[in-house]
């Protein structure tokens, strides 16, 4: 059993040097054909969970007059392996930089943020006192009123709008 060989590749030689088909091996060991592919190829993703793995591999190499823990421990050798080189790629390609949506939902957060603070701080300062007038062109009337009760326990704020003459 080569080192640089994977899994995979072990069993596929074993199988292959004793001229035996998948469907023959399938027979054999009652593992269906798919899951036996899926072995031979690395794809245990393919398979029901990492048990199922294990099983399948000690049952296939003893079937094939491999060495079962020798089979199963380069499985976990290349498993190690390729988490490793998943997390290496992962962390290299991890980066603060942020793409076009995410800047602006980090900016109008921050533009609604700002809105807010400066709401509290025209309550704080205006206590009972109305906030603001506006006339615009003598045609409407626009009244915002924001007042706090003594104490700072409530607030009101009124919007209200009239037509008015020229």
């Amino acid at each position: 059993m080569s080192s640089l060989d994977s899994t995979g590749k072990i069993l596929v030689r074993a199988r292959e040097n004793q001229g035996k088909s998948i469907p023959e091996m399938e027979s054999l060991t009652k593992i269906r054909g798919k899951y036996l592919q899926a072995l031979e190829s690395d794809q245990f993703h393919l398979l029901p969970g990492d048990v199922y793995v294990k099983g399948f591999l000690h049952t296939y190499a003893n079937s094939l007059n491999l060495d079962a823990q020798a089979v199963l421990e380069k499985y976990k050798k290349d498993q190690l392996h390729a988490a490793e080189k998943d997390f290496k790629n992962t962390s290299r390609g991890f980066s603060l930089s942020r793409t076009r949506g995410q800047k602006k939902i980090i900016t109008v957060s921050f533009i609604v943020f700002l809105a807010i603070l400066a709401l509290i701080i025209i309550l704080i300062f205006l206590g009972d006192r109305e906030a603001a007038t506006f006339n615009h062109s003598g045609l409407n009337t626009l009244k915002i009123g924001i007042a706090m009760n003594k104490g700072g326990q409530g607030l009101k704020i009124e919007i209200g709008g009239a037509l008015g003459d020229k």
